[in-house]
């Protein structure tokens, strides 16, 4: 009995030198861990032009292209006003929500200098669709057919909807993009254009280039 509670001893002692070494052992060996400390990062966002195939003040390329009534409309003619031309399809369902929204725009600053021409890229094959939609949506500004697209290959356009900014000398302007902080005389996608920001954005081309303030109680419907 005495041999037995002695051996006992014996392992409890030995097990308490195993973990004792184990504890040393991992102590000394373990990896160690790198400490990283991350350094203050404030991104900054550098606006820069980018090179889209015009670029500020480049003129943008005159042509002159038929409405759905037939009446022919010539870019040069609206020299001295605002322009803004969309190049839109009826396949493509982004570019007629945003014409509804760039008719919510010309209503509210045609009278300051604004103009709005939307170039239609369909086929002749869909002139009804188009004319409806016209009819329809009661579209205010001019909407042209290119049914041969030359003027969308002029404008080198590469996806729709595409939009341009054109100051009263026929140059184009580039805006920055609220959005992505990107400055482009190419405008692509889908923009609330009647929305506050490029609302204000429009607004603020105009009393610049005409020099009279729009009053927020001055807008024509």
């Amino acid at each position: 009995m005495k041999k037995k509670i002695i051996l006992f001893f014996c392992l409890i002692f030995l097990l308490a030198l195993l973990a004792l070494f184990i504890a040393v052992f991992y102590h000394k060996y373990k990896p160690r861990e790198v400490e990283q400390t991350l350094p203050d990062f404030t991104p900054t966002v550098e606006v820069a032009e980018l090179d889209t195939g015009f670029l500020t003040g480049d003129a943008a390329p005159v042509f002159e292209l038929p409405n759905v009534n037939n009446r022919v409309f010539n870019l040069a003619n609206y020299k001295g006003r605002l322009v803004i031309l969309t190049f839109w399809g009826s396949f493509c369902t982004p570019c007629m929500t945003g014409l509804d929204l760039l008719n919510n725009l010309y209503n509210k600053y045609k009278n300051h200098g604004l103009v709005v021409l939307a170039v239609n890229i369909d086929s002749k094959s869909n002139f009804s669709f188009v004319y409806d939609f016209v009819k329809d949506h009661k579209i205010r500004f001019p909407l042209l057919l290119d049914q041969e697209e030359q003027v969308t290959k002029l404008y080198k356009v590469a996806e729709l909807p595409e939009t341009f900014i054109i100051d009263p000398e026929g140059k184009f302007i580039s805006i920055i993009d609220p959005v992505w902080a990107e400055k482009n005389t190419r405008i692509n996608g889908d923009y609330p254009w009647d929305s506050e920001m490029y609302s204000n954005i429009i607004k603020e081309l105009l009393e610049k280039y005409f020099g009279k303030q729009i009053e927020t109680n001055d807008d024509s419907e």
